[in-house]
């Protein structure tokens, strides 16, 4: 239902949103409030790139979320609505820090792990050649027959 808007309160605009599915409405409300809650979300992320991210997806719910609105004062629904945003952000992030963390504290123990395979499949196969074979230390790999260099140093 496409309709002019003049000057339709901030409710007028959601009660169009959610009844009868209007785009316009939405885009006048984002019209309206996306600067004001991008310098809010700003403040609080300090990074614009994010910010805008959260200012869309707050949008983007909005209309996702049209049928079930029961909302009584827009404005601070949109704030509410952007302050949870900016909660959800941060446990998303601290998520993928803590998954970072993890992943680089296994990974040494991988590589070692990797690295000692290899020693030992050098070493059984130098000895299935008659080879003699023995580990100097953990990091180095002696074998050997009659004068020939070490195969893994």
């Amino acid at each position: 239902m496409e309709k002019e808007y003049t000057r339709p309160t901030d409710e007028e605009l959601l009660g169009y949103l959610r009844d009868h599915d209007d785009r316009v409405a939405l885009e006048v409300l984002s019209a309206r409030y996306s600067i004001r809650i991008f310098v809010y979300i700003h403040t609080r992320v300090n990074d614009r790139y994010t910010a805008r991210e959260i200012v869309q997806e707050l949008f983007v719910s909005l209309w996702q979320e049209r049928q079930d609105l029961s909302v009584q004062i827009c404005r601070a629904y949109l704030f509410s609505a952007a302050q949870n945003c900016i909660v959800t952000h941060y446990r998303k992030e601290m998520a993928r820090v803590a998954r970072k963390k993890n992943w680089e504290a296994e990974r040494p123990h991988e590589e070692a792990h990797i690295y000692q395979k290899t020693i030992v499949q050098v070493c059984a196969s130098a000895t299935r050649r008659g080879w003699g074979c023995f580990l100097k230390n953990a990091s180095e790999c002696l074998c050997s027959t009659a004068g020939a260099d070490p195969i893994v140093k």
